[in-house]
């Protein structure tokens, strides 16, 4: 059978897929009626929807992963979120759409070796981990279902990346899934403005705008576009800007006391900001860069009591040395694989910490570094840091690359809209686990939108391949 003779079948098998999948719900809930057999109807829909276009995959995680009220619980600490099944969902539909298509491949680009190397690393990591464990620190009974949770969460977001590029390269999907989401993260903004909004939607506001990788992502993409692409319509521009001014001041002033919310946002937006002025003349950027530094050391006393300075340095601070001081003491007992992943936690609660700097008080504590670099030295050792390093190097490097390659239109501004938001990713990093959550501390909730960082990273794996297309 051609891969042509199987796509006309399953077109055709389709609708009757569909049919019965819906009559057979309808029995089940006129029998028993469950909001769960309505999600797996949905789920079974969207699966057959993806295997016929793979990359509405990226569509659906851009609409669905912050949106969708939703968490399956575990029995146990971890919850799930619909990431977690949207992704593999997708990686299904691209694995059995390329077998069937005959056409199934890995994009090429340097960017792969680093991460796939990156998530083996957190397997052995996990063996040795396990082999050289402690005895007299107490292990849970459900520790190794908590620890390939974690694991987990490192697959998953090199799936989201390696997804975007290999999906995204159909040129339609990445440009779709990136108007989505700055379309839903519009609705999110507004929803700060117009309370009502937020009751009439259903939605929770910590779901939808307390990570950080929300804000850094609709900072970069929409300045990226905004900045970059000249094919815009007036009136486009008009709701991106108006976008921009209203997020600027959501996190700027309704949420000044989240270091972790304006802090990335700012070194996004200004990232791509500088881009464009490096992109134009290079000794206006050199300008730039020491005008906003001049502008930082001037404005700095005010921002730092609009942010609550004193009361941040006092305790968040504080308390931030202390665990970064505890995280490293036991982690660098095995300081080349680390001691597993989500393990150093349990390490560090056998410590009794202290009095730490100021008022910052931990008894027994449930310790996170509050540190994503942190966070993987010590669950993988300098070896998994290491890997994790070398791809996000490379990862600016592609950008960097693209950049003279797409000058003009939606891909210009999503290169430098890439460039902006791994610069305001690189910094939330430094202030929590925002972009590989640690299992206790984010988790699984966090991975709703740092799943949207690695796609939209993985992005810039579509226009390369894009570009290699178009050369050759």
């Amino acid at each position: 059978m051609t891969p042509s003779t199987a796509n006309a079948r399953l077109s055709r098998a389709l609708p009757l897929l569909l049919a019965a999948g819906l009559l057979l719900l309808a029995a089940l809930l006129g029998q028993q009626p469950s909001a769960r057999y309505l999600l797996l109807g949905g789920g079974a829909a969207g699966l057959l929807l993806l295997l016929q276009q793979p990359g509405l995959g990226l569509v659906a995680l851009a609409a669905l992963s912050f949106t969708l009220p939703l968490t399956f619980g575990t029995g146990s600490e971890v919850a799930l979120t619909p990431p977690v099944l949207l992704v593999p969902g997708a990686a299904l539909a691209w694995l059995v759409d390329g077998l069937r298509r005959q056409r199934l491949h890995l994009p090429n680009s340097r960017t792969l070796r680093p991460l796939l190397l990156f998530v083996a690393a957190g397997l052995l990591s996990l063996l040795a981990g396990n082999a050289y464990w402690d005895p007299m620190v107490p292990r849970p009974d459900n520790m190794l279902l908590v620890q390939l949770a974690q694991w987990g969460i490192f697959a998953l977001s090199a799936l989201a990346f390696l997804l975007a590029g290999a999906l995204g390269s159909r040129e339609r999907w990445l440009p779709a899934a990136t108007w989505t989401f700055l379309a839903l993260g519009s609705v999110v903004v507004l929803e700060h403005y117009l309370p009502p909004l937020r009751s009439l939607l259903g939605w929770s506001s910590p779901l939808m705008a307390g990570r950080s990788m929300f804000w850094t992502w609709l900072a970069a993409l929409a300045a990226g576009q905004l900045l970059f692409n000249r094919r815009l319509k007036p009136l486009a521009r008009f709701w991106l800007g108006s976008l921009l001014a209203a997020s600027a001041y959501t996190v700027w002033f309704q949420m000044n006391d989240w270091v972790s919310g304006w802090a990335p946002f700012t070194v996004a937006a200004a990232a791509v900001l500088w881009l464009r002025f490096w992109r134009r003349n290079r000794a206006a950027g050199l300008v730039l860069i020491l005008v906003l530094l001049a502008l930082a050391a001037i404005l700095y006393p005010t921002v730092f009591a609009h942010a609550g300075g004193e009361r941040e340095l006092e305790t968040s601070w504080g308390g931030r040395q202390v665990l970064y001081r505890a995280v490293l003491e036991v982690a660098n007992t095995h300081p080349l694989l680390g001691l597993g992943p989500a393990s150093y936690r349990h390490y560090a609660r056998t410590q009794w910490l202290s009095v730490g700097i100021r008022r910052a008080l931990y008894l027994n504590p449930a310790v996170s570094s509050h540190n994503n670099y942190i966070d993987l030295y010590a669950q993988l050792g300098l070896l998994g840091l290491g890997l994790f390093l070398w791809f996000m190097v490379e990862v600016g490097r592609l950008g960097w690359q693209l950049a003279p390659r797409f000058q003009d239109g939606f891909a210009a501004g999503y290169v430098q809209g890439a460039l902006g938001g791994l610069a305001g990713t690189l910094v939330a990093m430094m202030l929590a686990d925002w972009f590989l959550p640690f299992v206790y501390n984010i988790g699984f909730p966090g991975f709703r939108t740092s799943a949207l960082a690695w796609m939209f990273l993985g992005g810039l794996v579509a226009l390369e391949q894009i570009g290699r297309k178009e050369a050759e």
